[in-house]
Formats: C-alpha cells, sequence, structure tokens
C-alpha cells in the first residue's frame, strides 16, 4: 500500500479490528503493544470514543480513548498508530478530529500522554490546538523508570492538556 492510493475513510472502532489493530501496532515500536484482547474489549465497549482509518479495506490508523467515569467532560487519547507507510498525509490529525466531532457530549478537555522525545505526536496535538484555537499544556506526567517491562524501563511520558480556549 503506497501513499496516497486513495483517501483513507475514518469510522468508529469495531470489536472486528482487533487483530488489524494489534497487527498496526506491532510495526509502531513507539507505542506499548497490549494484548490482542484488549483491543477486542475496546471495539466492544468504546466503540464511541475509538476510530480506525482505513483504506481499500486495510486499516492503516487508529485512535484509541476513553471518558475517565470520574470526568466525563474529559476525553483520554490512550493510543494513536499511523502506518508507517502511510504516515506524513495528515491522517493522525484527522483521526483525532474526527474522534473529538463525533462525540455525543462536549469535550472540555483532551489529555493524552505523550513520550517527550516524540516530536511528531507532539506535533499533531499542537496542531489540533491551533486549528481548534485551543490552549495547550504540558507537564511531566510519568517516570518511565515506574513502570516495570521486561524490555527495559518504559519512556517517560508527559501530559499535554489541550482544551477550548476560555476568550
Amino acid at each position: 500500500m503506497r501513499a496516497h492510493e486513495d483517501f483513507a475513510a475514518i469510522r468508529p472502532l469495531e470489536a472486528g479490528d482487533a487483530t488489524a489493530i494489534w497487527r498496526l501496532i506491532e510495526v509502531t515500536p513507539e507505542l506499548d503493544k497490549n494484548s490482542h484482547y484488549l483491543y477486542l474489549l475496546l471495539g466492544t465497549h468504546f466503540g464511541d470514543t475509538c476510530v480506525v482509518a482505513e483504506r481499500q479495506g486495510q486499516i492503516v490508523g487508529v485512535v484509541t480513548g476513553f471518558r475517565p467515569p470520574t470526568h466525563p467532560q474529559r476525553l483520554f487519547v490512550w493510543q494513536l498508530a499511523v502506518h508507517p507507510e502511510s504516515r506524513g498525509q495528515g491522517i493522525a490529525r484527522r483521526l483525532v478530529e474526527c474522534l473529538l466531532d463525533m462525540q455525543s457530549m462536549p469535550v472540555e478537555r483532551l489529555d493524552v500522554t505523550i513520550a517527550p522525545d516524540n516530536a511528531a505526536s507532539q506535533a499533531v496535538f499542537r496542531s489540533i490546538a491551533r486549528r481548534r484555537r485551543w490552549t495547550i499544556e504540558s507537564a511531566p506526567f510519568l517516570c518511565g523508570t515506574d513502570v516495570p517491562s521486561e524490555a527495559g524501563p518504559h519512556d517517560d511520558e508527559w501530559l499535554f492538556v489541550l482544551s477550548p480556549s476560555s476568550t
């Protein structure tokens, strides 16, 4: 699959997408690989806060998220992935924008954690904040040594908070 073959359609994540999402995360080394079962649960229970980009029947991007039960006015973006062959086409930004636009309840705050060296992901969320005229703030969130892993320490994570401007 080459870039720009055709437009990537965006739709809610479904349970049947679990294997394709699991494989997409597998070719996205910046992200933690979770169990196939977890992606099945996301498609089953969180389809309203997760979307996929699909091109010619293949999933080329995904954004997973949820509304924290104690803060339902917030949307937490958990993972954002675009297949390496489909990067640089604005799919990541479109995924998040579509996710925000399809919410039945307004999003008063979007939270996302990003590794300090993940400039591409930071650029996506800065672009969204700029396009929506939202504020964006960031602060240290997680020290990688706090997350044990067989592969070694997890990357540090910063919390990026996007919210509509009050003016």
